[in-house]
């Protein structure tokens, strides 16, 4: 039976803790401070009052325009979130938000924390947590360390791979190897895996797909061993009448999305435009622009990189059964170091996936990489 724990001291803390918030809306961070810092002394077992106070922090940091503001205003969140993590060194997510705001001011730092939130994080829960020791590794000019914390991302994640920061510095200049060296890892758990399996089948299309994505040689027997709707993507720049069968085979056994809708049209106007305009409500002119686009020659992959979005943040829950406080609940942010922007349509017809929740092969091959190349314990 989960208990609360609504002694003295955590009433107390609580009403601090919501007086703090207060003093904080109203731009007093002297005071807001000094009953954070009280809430905490009266229950330092509980970090839901620290965290909470960084909370409120990173919600002001948004609407700061000066360097001096927005350095103290990370500064005090630090603090908090350092506060939080005495109290549970074993909180994920609190180690992830530490190394995000150390990346720039201590490196060394974020790695440390950043190793602590990779060893508690599940492999499936999509928090960008390597990619954020990846930085941490390059902003101490650890290059190789870097590259496979990278690649240890893009094996749990695969779309990271696809992400906007390979196309501009620092990620651009190792950017060949981290893919190369990507692929070769997709290859290497593959060849460890059950053919007849699901994870067989995603590892594949995912390996396919992200060779095709950077124009590696990929043969007939691969793409035929993929997926209807991945190999309709594969092959459209030079074959869009098999193309458009593949995608259509994929549709009719899935259903058919606005987006599925958008690509069969893409492949196919004279076919599918007609019924897709009417679907779009707009101008004359904004559905003549919309065909345009549609029409427009250029290869498969750019058209599908074509509208971009960031990666939506991961919200926590439940914080209240973790540390029995109902005030827990509060506690939300999970931090991304920087904007990761991805494929919009990517994403929406599921081309890039996560893996399986169980996959014992790429668990180990990614353990080997930690223990073995990253030095983790």
């Amino acid at each position: 039976m989960l208990i609360f724990n609504f002694g003295h001291e955590s009433t107390l803390g609580l009403y601090l803790a919501y007086s703090a918030i207060q003093e904080t809306q109203n731009l007093n961070f002297v005071g807001a401070d000094a009953k954070w810092a009280k809430a905490s002394h009266l229950v330092p077992w509980d970090p839901t009052y620290p965290a909470l106070a960084a909370e409120a922090v990173l919600t002001l940091l948004k609407d700061v325009d000066s360097d001096k503001d927005t350095q103290e205003l990370s500064s005090l969140a630090t603090n908090y979130f350092q506060d939080a993590v005495k109290a549970a060194p074993n909180d994920p997510w609190f180690n992830q938000n530490l190394a995000v705001l150390l990346l720039d001011t201590d490196a060394k730092a974020a790695e440390n924390y950043a190793k602590k939130a990779v060893r508690l994080s599940p492999r499936n829960y999509n928090s960008y947590t390597y990619y954020t020791l990846g930085l941490a590794f390059l902003n101490q000019e650890k290059v190789d360390q870097a590259i496979n914390a990278f690649v240890l991302e893009g094996l749990a994640n695969p779309v990271f791979l696809i992400a906007d920061v390979w196309e501009r510095s620092p990620l651009l200049e190792i950017k060949d190897n981290v893919i190369r060296k990507a692929l070769s890892s997709y290859r290497k758990v593959l060849s460890q895996t059950n053919k007849t399996s699901i994870q067989y089948g995603w590892l594949h299309d995912q390996l396919t797909l992200l060779s095709w994505w950077y124009d590696y040689p990929i043969s007939e027997k691969d793409k035929e061993a993929t997926s209807p709707l991945i190999h309709a993507m594969i092959i459209a720049d030079n074959n869009r009448h098999e193309s458009l069968a593949l995608l259509d085979q994929y549709v009719q056994s899935q259903g058919r999305s606005n987006d599925l809708h958008l690509v069969q049209a893409r492949l196919s106007p004279e076919q599918y435009l007609p019924e897709l305009l009417e679907k779009i409500d707009g101008t004359a002119e904004e559905k003549a622009q919309f065909e345009k686009s549609i029409r427009q020659e250029e290869s498969t992959r750019s058209w599908l990189n074509q509208v971009k979005a960031s990666s939506e943040a991961q919200i926590r829950y439940g914080g209240a059964f973790a540390y029995r406080n109902l005030a827990a609940n509060n506690i939300q942010k999970i931090l991304y170091p920087g904007e990761i922007q991805t494929s919009v349509l990517s994403t929406s017809i599921q081309l890039f996936t996560n893996a399986p929740r169980e996959y014992p092969q790429l668990d180990n091959y990614m353990a080997n990489i930690r223990t073995e190349q990253l030095q983790m314990d």
